[in-house]
């Protein structure tokens, strides 16, 4: 797993000593940044999207994206990072992420954390937790319901707090398309910053996904959500992602991912525009 671009929040200063070179400032803010992102993949698991933009936590992922056990199925992962010398590094990073099923209803939860810190700074101290509900209407649509939970301190947000219901359409385009997927619902969210700004926002709720297999083992694929405020369309999110997946065994993925998301209203201090170009490598179990 590693990262080959990104361009992120708020970028933190990297402690170096009084001698080092520019050189040595540009080697270890790419150690870190690097380091950063390899455990934050790691511990994404497939429940939560790639953490680019800053509204990563609020996409958790489709039943018909993640692994499809009968009856349950288990995903966890724990990863640390230190680094010593001119990039003073520590990131510690974990997720847990539950599945169960029962005839038509599917449940899943899901938590995430990712502490990092830069000499004495800490950088990210990022909480996500999901919890999804799915209830097959037919073979091919779902009715869905779910909240998400998080705080990030990158972004300045102590809180947010997003409840949503929708309709899913998804296998779609058969056998052109592995899968094709559409849904469309209300979200409302609930955010307070550190600032002491507090926003409640309803917002559209828009998904376009497809995958297309160019071999037995290789597909690939897009995935775009587009987020207007229903009291104001030019307040919206955009996000794209483009991605290549290589199926190594029956629980084992890598995958090579481009992604963007663009936000027309950030907080002070936050950027509008966030890519980033990741490679993920993807264990699951269950039965």
């Amino acid at each position: 797993m590693a990262l080959t671009s990104l361009r992120s929040h708020n970028p933190a200063r990297i402690p170096v000593t009084k001698t080092a070179s520019n050189r040595q400032r540009f080697v270890g803010l790419s150690a870190v940044c690097g380091w950063l992102l390899t455990a934050t993949l790691w511990s994404a698991g497939s429940a939560f999207a790639l953490p680019v933009g800053s509204s990563s936590d609020t996409r958790p992922a489709p039943p018909e994206l993640r692994p499809h056990w009968k009856t349950f199925g288990v995903d966890a992962s724990l990863s640390g990072v230190y680094l010593g010398g001119n990039a003073q590094f520590a990131t510690l990073s974990g997720g847990l992420d539950l599945n169960f099923n029962h005839d038509r209803h599917q449940y899943f939860l899901n938590i995430g954390n990712l502490f990092t810190q830069v000499g004495n700074q800490v950088t990210v101290n990022r909480h996500a937790a999901s919890l999804l509900y799915a209830y097959g209407l037919q073979d091919n649509v779902n009715l869905y319901a779910y909240t998400t939970h998080s705080q990030d301190q990158s972004i300045l947000l102590n809180y947010r707090a997003t409840e949503a219901t929708g309709v899913c359409l998804h296998h779609l385009g058969a056998p052109f398309f592995s899968n094709l997927l559409v849904s469309l619902g209300p979200t409302i969210e609930h955010a307070w910053f550190q600032d002491g700004a507090m926003t409640n926002v309803w917002r559209a709720d828009a998904r376009l996904y497809g995958a297309i297999p160019v071999s037995s083992t290789t597909s690939v694929g897009a995935d775009v959500f587009y987020r207007p405020a229903f009291h104001d369309i030019t307040n919206l999110r955009l996000y794209g992602e483009a991605f290549v997946r290589v199926k190594m065994t029956d629980g084992l993925s890598l995958q090579l991912s481009a992604a963007d998301e663009y936000d027309t209203r950030p907080r002070p201090g936050v950027l509008n525009n966030d890519f980033g170009i990741f490679t993920t490598l993807r264990s699951t179990f269950g039965w």
